[in-house]
């Protein structure tokens, strides 16, 4: 089986047209606040408003930082954003190398790693990570593999029920490859990742054939929207959580698809949906139809602009919806609508005699 494919998309001419693949109405991208029920405002509010909250909610970290590196003053002015990097050494005898600007998305994890001794080797500028998960050793490269190490196959944020096993699995957003290794050895039939970036699908193909996986996983340079076109993407190096899907005049050329377009390729049925595509969620579920969704059992994905439209919509196509995590305020200033309320959302598909008719 190949470990790269791409879908049969119709022609679009690239960025001029870009807009008519996204929906017209972004209101809520505008305003995500909109976007989420009115008992979540005052924790989002508090974390917008009051910046000094991110440091009480981290001030566990002091303590790891204190017990696990050995040059906490160096360690606490990276923290602080009074210096810009800096290599920290730990008690262990580890090093590495910390930027500020990573500094929640890195460090946090290392000392997670730290702390729960969890058995990873890892490369001092964070970019490469070996391990063993359930008797097989993984190495995952790419830009920060050891946070992805540690969120996806430790923390198990990708977690899926025990029903999911023996099923397809569809990994949306599949950056380095980690997500979609991770349910191959967790019980899928088969992985359909898919990742648009250039520089994370490569490193995800690398990845999967490093972990002997590459018969199980079906690796596309493919993004998910709500139509299929094909578009262009500027080749960037970028820390996953960064990275949103924006047209350019040239560069690497992919092709986007739709739901319907995925779920007829691969026959569906049944399946698992995961999605961390940092806002493409929006337009790949709103612009499906009921049955498409309905051909999955299992949804859970990464909300960036609120919830309350994509819980309105799964839940007119026969699912029970609960947010399993979040939502809090985020500030991304690489993306054209930097302010984001993110969180986890998980929908059960209900059985026919109880999902009710479309609405």
């Amino acid at each position: 089986m190949s470990d790269a494919v791409v879908l049969r998309t119709t022609s679009t001419s690239n960025a001029e047209n870009f807009g008519e693949i996204f929906m017209v109405n972004e209101n809520f991208r505008e305003n995500p606040f909109s976007n989420v029920a009115v008992l979540h405002w005052p924790s989002i509010f508090l974390r917008k408003y009051l910046p000094f909250s991110k440091y009480i909610v981290h001030c566990s970290y002091f303590w790891l930082m204190l017990k696990h590196v050995k040059n906490f003053p160096e360690a606490a002015a990276v923290f602080f954003r009074l210096k810009k990097s800096g290599t920290l050494h730990f008690r262990d005898g580890t090093s590495c190398s910390i930027w500020s600007s990573r500094f929640n998305l890195n460090f946090y994890r290392l000392l997670r790693i730290k702390e729960r001794r969890y058995p990873v080797v890892f490369s001092e500028d964070l970019e490469f990570a070996r391990f063993k998960f359930l008797g097989r050793q993984i190495t995952l490269q790419g830009i920060d593999a050891v946070a992805l190490a540690a969120c996806t196959f430790f923390d198990g944020e990708y977690s899926l029920p025990s029903n999911a096993k023996g099923r397809q699995v569809v990994d949306i957003g599949a950056n380095i490859g980690d997500t979609a290794i991770y349910f191959a050895l967790n019980g899928a039939s088969r992985v359909i990742a898919l990742e648009p970036q250039s520089y994370a699908f490569e490193m995800a193909r690398r990845n999967i054939r490093a972990s002997g996986l590459s018969e199980k996983i079906i690796l596309s340079n493919t993004a998910l929207l709500g139509k299929d076109a094909c578009l262009h993407m500027r080749r960037e190096k970028e820390s996953f959580g960064e990275s949103q899907l924006e047209p350019a005049q040239s560069g690497v050329r992919i092709c986007a698809s739709s739901m319907h377009s995925l779920a007829e390729k691969y026959g569906l049925s049944g399946a698992v949906l995961k999605m961390d595509c940092e806002g493409c969620e929006y337009e790949a579920v709103l612009g499906a139809g009921r049955a498409d969704l309905r051909r999955f059992s299992f949804i859970i994905l990464e909300y960036h602009y609120g919830y309350e439209n994509l819980r309105k919509k799964l839940e007119s196509c026969g699912f029970s919806v609960r947010i399993a995590k979040g939502p809090n305020y985020g500030f991304q200033p690489k993306w054209k609508m930097p302010h984001s309320i993110v969180g986890i959302l998980e929908a059960v598909r209900k059985p026919k005699a109880s999902a009710g008719q479309n609405k």
